[in-house]
């Protein structure tokens, strides 16, 4: 996977080997753009919902999304 910086205002791109946090063009925020990376959403409301990009393994939770 390769894996970059996009500025979300001016789309200035940069390699996420170097350490940015703000666009060194325009200073906008910076995005990460994981090329390759599938993101499948589940049905759940906690943090499980992003479950296909999270190492951890099995689901566990308190009950946190349960809440109304």
């Amino acid at each position: 996977m390769e894996v970059v910086y996009r500025c979300s205002r001016c789309g200035f791109i940069a390699e996420a080997s170097t350490w940015l946090w703000r666009c060194p063009r325009c200073g906008g925020p910076l995005d990460v753009n994981i090329k390759g990376l599938k993101l499948t959403l589940s049905e759940r409301r906690d943090m499980w919902k992003f479950s296909s990009v999270i190492p951890a393994k099995p689901l566990a939770s308190l009950g946190e999304a349960s809440r109304h």
